[in-house]
């Protein structure tokens, strides 16, 4: 009986810049079989929960499972375990207050799910947060309770796997104690440190996060800010790399002092922008087929992904990346041959001061163009894979007032 076989080889890629890794494709794993039938027969959680604290605050840790029985080709049942991590962190922090009055402190619950990530092939896991927001008459500040969720899919079964929630949050109140002035910038602060805790439990046992408050108030006769507005905003964009380049962001801020009066300052931050392949996926096409036999197209995907954060100075920056997805058919079967999936990642930041929230101006992504050049079947009796296809795969889109775009190149082989 006679076989074909298609093997992709890549020949050259482009690395995206910022915090997503290229995948590597040099070696195509078979497809899985795909599940018609399943159901989860039992769930649970290992009694061990691991426990350390440190200076930052308390992690846990502990393996979750659910036992899935099914049918894909045949009769399967399988444990799917995967080790949760939760963590209560501790609060550093330094505000400047307007007085010392506290008030009755409020305390408010809101829930936020972060990134997201594939733990194996049907486990998906998401880092959640429970924030604890405590205020204050002149003040505010929040505790994040971090826990992990995994989530089930096989295409046939979707299911939350068991997990340990923060519960039973109890606020344990505050106490005020002196510290010694301090000066800043020529202004000289004076300065309490507020001492605050929560209790939460976990797995039926009580922990403790604590947070440590600086307050800082402007010394009596200090040149103090007292009001700020944006007047005036701008951008730029820099192509440093032909897929990755840098935006300067900037805002003009007039600011109100106590004694100096009305003065102007810039503030502006560098953001990085980039395109690329985040992950690739081949399956083997039916027979030896003409280049005029392959269709492409690409396709915007409905979500964007926050991958990153990071400060600076008075600035808050999020990354975040946009997916497309490029795809390949063979018109004989309309079966999709070739998929990748494209990153356009990018960086927004927000300015903050005591009387301004600010987005920063920035660039968006537009006109993403593919094109895809099959090249004709070459044969030579001597190599192992005698029929082989160079293909060349274009990918550009205009940001700013320029075009970032980088290619793919790989070789389609078949074995007769």
């Amino acid at each position: 009986m006679k076989t074909n076989k298609f093997w992709f080889v890549m020949t050259a890629a482009v690395m995206l810049t910022g915090a997503i890794s290229l995948v590597s494709c040099e070696k195509e794993e078979p497809l899985q079989n795909k599940v018609v039938e399943s159901e989860v027969i039992d769930q649970g959680m290992d009694a061990n929960v691991k426990v350390q604290t440190d200076d930052n605050g308390t992690t846990f840790s502990y393996d979750s499972w659910i036992i899935v029985s099914g049918y894909t080709r045949s009769a399967f049942e399988n444990k799917i375990s995967v080790t949760l991590n939760n963590n209560l962190n501790n609060v550093d922090q330094e505000i400047e207050v307007s007085d010392w009055s506290m008030g009755e402190g409020k305390i408010s619950f809101t829930y936020d799910a972060k990134e997201s990530r594939q733990s194996d092939e049907y486990v998906t896991l998401t880092d959640s947060v429970l924030r604890c927001s405590v205020a204050y008459a002149n003040f505010s500040f929040d505790y994040e309770l971090v826990y992990q969720v995994a989530v089930y899919n096989d295409g046939y079964t979707i299911q939350t796997m068991p997990y340990h929630k923060f519960e039973n949050i109890v606020d344990n109140g505050y106490s005020l104690s002196d510290l010694e002035e301090n000066s800043e910038n020529g202004i000289i602060y004076e300065r309490k440190l507020c001492t605050h805790s929560i209790t939460a439990t976990v797995n039926g046992k009580s922990y403790t996060a604590s947070a440590e408050i600086v307050l800082k108030k402007p010394a009596d006769g200090q040149d103090k800010l007292i009001a700020s507005k944006v007047v005036n905003e701008g951008l730029s964009f820099n192509k440093t790399g032909e897929n990755f380049g840098k935006t300067t962001s900037w805002i003009e801020i007039e600011q109100t002092w106590s004694i100096s009066g009305t003065k102007r300052v810039k503030k502006e931050i560098i953001l990085t922008d980039s395109v690329g392949i985040i992950g690739i996926t081949n399956t083997v096409p039916s027979f030896l087929l003409d280049k005029t036999d392959f269709i492409y197209e690409l396709q915007p995907l409905s979500y964007k992904r926050e991958i990153g954060k990071r400060e600076d100075d008075k600035f808050s920056i999020t990354q975040y990346v946009d997916n497309m997805t490029a795809k390949t058919w063979e018109k004989p079967t309309n079966s999709i041959i070739d998929d990748i999936e494209v990153g356009l990642v990018y960086e927004i930041a927000v300015y903050q001061d005591e009387f301004i929230t600010y987005e920063m101006p920035s660039y968006s992504y537009s006109n993403p163009q593919l094109s895809v050049v099959f090249g004709d079947w070459e044969y030579n009796s001597n190599d192992r894979y005698p029929y082989h296809m160079n293909v060349d795969w274009f990918f550009t889109v205009d940001f700013a007032e320029e075009t970032l775009e980088f290619n793919r190149n790989f070789l389609l082989l078949y074995e007769d």
